[in-house]
């Protein structure tokens, strides 16, 4: 996705944001509010799905692979794993 599809697209999330708490603090129905606001079910929960999946990816940390290790020979033998880290941004 290009820089300027990327930058519409986070407009849109944002502005679907908006709608969707507008929705949410107005006491209708999503079937009522989407009538009054000429917005089908299908496009609300779309967005409504793609706000949510933006949020939930903004809170996850990022996880970073590391390389491959042994223990020693000495101790107990088990196969290569993989061991993950997280680094959070806060």
């Amino acid at each position: 996705m290009s820089r300027i599809n990327q930058a519409l697209h986070q407009m849109k999330l944002q502005d679907w944001a908006l709608k969707i708490k507008d929705q949410a603090s107005s006491g209708l129905l999503v079937s009522e509010w989407c009538a009054q606001n000429h917005v089908t079910r299908y496009q609300f929960h779309y967005w409504k799905r793609l706000v949510k999946e933006a949020a939930i990816e903004q809170m996850l940390p990022e996880i970073v692979p590391l390389p491959l290790s042994t223990p020693d020979t000495d101790s107990h033998h088990y196969s290569s794993m993989v061991v993950f880290c997280c680094s959070l941004d806060l």
